[in-house]
C-alpha cells in the first residue's frame, strides 16, 4: 500500500511540474507549436521581394564571412527567376554571383527578422 502511495504522490509531483513549466512557456510565449504558426503568418505577408532584398543586403556586406572576400555589388548577385519559395517559417531564395559563376547558392530567411542563412 505505502508502494503505490508513493507512486501516486511521485507522479503527481511530476504532473504537477510538467504543468507549471508548460504555464511558464505558454506566459512568456515560448511553445514552439505557436511560434511556428507565428512565423508562418509572418512569411504570408511578405512581398517575394523582401527576401531578395535581405539576401542581396547580406551578400554585400564587407563583413560578411562567406563572401565578403569576394567584394560584391548588387549588380553581382543574380537571383534565379521564380526562385523565391516561402515555406512554414522560412523562405529561400536561390542565386549565383558573377565571381563565383559556377556555384549555386540557396539562402536560407528567417521570415520574422529577415536573417538570412546560406546552403551550398
Amino acid at each position: 500500500m505505502k508502494v503505490w502511495i508513493w507512486i501516486f504522490t511521485v507522479s503527481a509531483v511530476v504532473l504537477v511540474g510538467a504543468i507549471a513549466i508548460g504555464l511558464v512557456q505558454r506566459s512568456l510565449g515560448l511553445l514552439p507549436a505557436q511560434i511556428d504558426a507565428a512565423e508562418t503568418k509572418i512569411c504570408h505577408t511578405l512581398t517575394p521581394q523582401q527576401p531578395v532584398q535581405a539576401v542581396i543586403a547580406d551578400v554585400t556586406r564587407p563583413d560578411n564571412r562567406r563572401f565578403g572576400q569576394y567584394h560584391l555589388t548588387a549588380s553581382d548577385i543574380h537571383i534565379e527567376p521564380y526562385s523565391v519559395i516561402t515555406s512554414g517559417p522560412f523562405a529561400t531564395v536561390n542565386f549565383t554571383t558573377s565571381r563565383t559563376a559556377n556555384q549555386r547558392y540557396i539562402a536560407k530567411i528567417k521570415c520574422s527578422d529577415l536573417s538570412v542563412s546560406y546552403f551550398d
